[in-house]
């Protein structure tokens, strides 16, 4: 199990990184709209259309990286009135009930991607397939679901041993 989670830790890492490194070249692309825009009134054609497919990176590849941190945001009023052992199986569910429907958003994607790729569905603007960005979710969405499973199967065995940590 400590194998699994390093693997997952390790690439959830590389992924948040990526993600990181494309949310400062977003930033730069825009700044860079926006000041051709004002300054020579002219925009870098598609930029809009090019910050969209970013988000996916930045979004989907951040979800993982944020789990490994237990960074998102939980309501634990009522569950941290629980004892431990109580506590961590209520966490064990609820992060296995997160990871099936994780599991079911990356299963769409992986069939949306395929369906996108057979019809050859392109952007509006720069006429670049769709389908590596919707691949490029799913991608995030499975990391995802294996970082919950990884925290399902640690909160399991607390849940089991009685581990107060």
């Amino acid at each position: 199990m400590e194998r699994f989670e390093s693997l997952v830790r390790k690439c959830s890492d590389v992924l948040g990184l990526i993600g990181n490194i494309t949310l400062v070249l977003m930033m730069l692309l825009m700044v860079a709209d926006i000041f051709l825009r004002y300054a020579f009134n002219s925009p870098i054609m598609g930029s809009f259309e090019i910050v969209e497919f970013m988000m996916v990176v930045v979004v989907f590849f951040g979800f993982a990286a944020t789990q490994m941190e237990d960074g998102h945001v939980r309501v634990t009023m009522l569950v941290n009135r629980f004892p431990p052992r109580l506590r961590h199986a209520v966490d064990s569910i609820t992060l296995l009930v997160g990871a099936a429907m994780l599991g079911m958003i990356t299963y769409a994607a992986l069939l949306q991607a395929a369906k996108s790729r057979a019809e050859g569905a392109i952007s509006a603007v720069l006429f670049l397939p769709v389908y590596p960005f919707i691949y490029l979710l799913a991608l995030g969405s499975l990391l995802y679901t294996l970082t919950l499973l990884a925290g399902f199967l640690a909160a399991l065995g607390k849940a089991v041993s009685g581990n107060n940590n």
